[in-house]
């Protein structure tokens, strides 16, 4: 919290230092606002096409049977009698 306090004190303190810079040109020319929309929707197009592409052929947005592994073979545990404790326990022979 501290860290973030002085990189914001100090980051107030180089915008007010360094005062308003007039332009020279008003804004960007029309080609590159032009070449700029055609970026950001290319960009845009890229991005969005994998999630809302081919709706029918995608997996099925959390409502498909979930895929189990198939169960592994575990044979069952044997057991042996205990007289002394009068209960069984797992044999390991």
């Amino acid at each position: 919290m501290k860290r973030l306090m002085i990189v914001t004190i100090l980051a107030v303190a180089v915008l007010l230092a360094t005062g308003p810079v007039e332009a020279k040109d008003h804004g960007i020319g029309t080609g590159a606002a032009i070449g700029l929309g055609l970026g950001a929707f290319g960009l845009g197009a890229a991005l969005g096409g994998g999630a809302y592409g081919y709706p029918y052929y995608a997996p099925g947005y959390g409502y498909s049977y979930p895929v189990y592994p198939p169960a592994s073979y575990y044979p069952a545990a044997r057991t042996c009698w205990n007289p002394w404790s009068r209960s069984y326990y797992v044999c390991y022979e």
